[in-house]
């Protein structure tokens, strides 16, 4: 189950989640950590009106309290879909749990969720 979060708060409030799934894989990066993306969007992003925060977070089944995974998205004005800290870091990404990176079920359900989002023209994914 895909959820958005889309306010400040929301962000603040998935901080322990975040720190569990970055903390339990060597392979993620000081850009992928939650401090270094709130950081981000506070100091960056949240400063043009017109960006949207749009952060997805991926849960097994409904009513499934724990997080699997986290994609820090979030909507410019021409309504595309961008990664937080595409343009200001080297490395931006997802977050996803060991126990379910490599299910095809997750990308499968990310993308339905994307394209069924009226709030969404196009996707633009790149890193500096």
């Amino acid at each position: 189950m895909i959820s958005v979060i889309d306010n400040i708060e929301g962000f603040k409030n998935i901080k322990s989640d975040w720190d569990e799934i970055y903390n339990s894989s060597k392979d993620y990066t000081i850009f992928q950590s939650f401090n270094y993306n709130y950081i981000s969007w506070k100091s960056l992003l949240s400063n043009n009106s017109t960006n949207k925060l749009y952060i997805l977070t991926y849960y097994q089944c409904e009513g499934y309290n724990k997080c699997e995974a986290i994609f820090p998205f979030y909507i410019e004005k021409k309504k595309q879909l961008h990664i937080i800290n595409d343009i200001h870091s080297d490395i931006c990404n997802c977050i996803i749990s060991s126990k379910i990176e490599n299910s095809f079920d997750i990308i499968w359900e990310l993308y339905t969720y994307i394209e069924n989002d009226k709030n969404i023209k196009s996707i633009f994914f790149e890193s500096c």
